[in-house]
C-alpha cells in the first residue's frame, strides 16, 4: 500500500533493500525501500546472475549488471516508484521493489491488513499493488486524528 499526494507529515524513513539470488529465486520476493538508498544484490550460490531493473510502469530499463558467483553488488535506487527485478539467467528469480520518497507505505500483513500510522489530515489517493493482481485504489478525506478501515478487492 502507498499513499498519493502527501506533502508533509512524519520524518522520512530510510529503508535500504536487500535481495539475495539463488536456487532460481529471489528473497524477498517484495520489498520497500527509500529513494537514493542502497540496494545490495547477493547471490547465495556458486552461479553468476545478470539481473536487470526495470521501472514497471513504463517498462523503462534501468540498467544490468552482473552479481558474481557467490559474491554481491550494491546499486544506489534513485527513480522512485515500482521496479522490477529479474535475472535474465534465472527466470524465476524475481522480485519488487517499491522505492518511496516518503514513509507513507506499507508491506500487508499474512493476512492483508495493514496500517499507515498517523496521518495528517487532507486528500489522498491510497494505492494497493499485488503482483498477480490489478492494482486498484480508492481516494481518501482524512480529518486530524481519524482512524480509517479501508477495504479493497483485487481482480486477477
Amino acid at each position: 500500500f502507498r499513499l498519493q499526494g502527501i506533502a508533509a507529515g512524519a520524518p522520512r524513513v530510510e529503508r535500504a533493500a536487500a535481495t539475495t539470488l539463488g536456487a532460481c529465486a529471489a528473497s524477498p520476493r517484495i520489498q520497500l525501500a527509500s529513494l537514493d538508498s542502497v540496494l545490495r544484490i547477493a547471490s547465495a550460490d556458486e552461479q553468476a546472475h545478470d539481473v536487470r531493473l526495470i521501472e514497471a510502469d513504463g517498462y523503462r530499463n534501468l540498467g544490468g549488471f552482473t552479481v558474481p558467483a557467490a559474491g554481491e553488488i550494491e546499486r544506489r535506487l534513485r527513480v522512485p516508484g515500482l521496479l522490477h527485478l529479474r535475472c535474465e539467467t534465472h527466470p524465476g528469480a524475481r522480485g519488487w521493489i517499491w522505492v518511496t520518497e516518503h514513509p507513507y507505505a506499507v508491506l500487508t500483513g499474512p493476512d492483508g491488513t495493514f496500517g499507515l500510522g498517523e496521518i495528517p489530515a487532507g486528500h489522498y489517493v491510497l494505492h494497493v499493488w499485488h503482483e498477480a493482481f490489478s492494482s486498484a485504489m480508492q481516494e481518501i478525506d482524512l480529518t486530524a486524528g481519524e482512524a480509517r478501515v479501508t477495504d479493497f478487492i483485487l481482480q486477477p
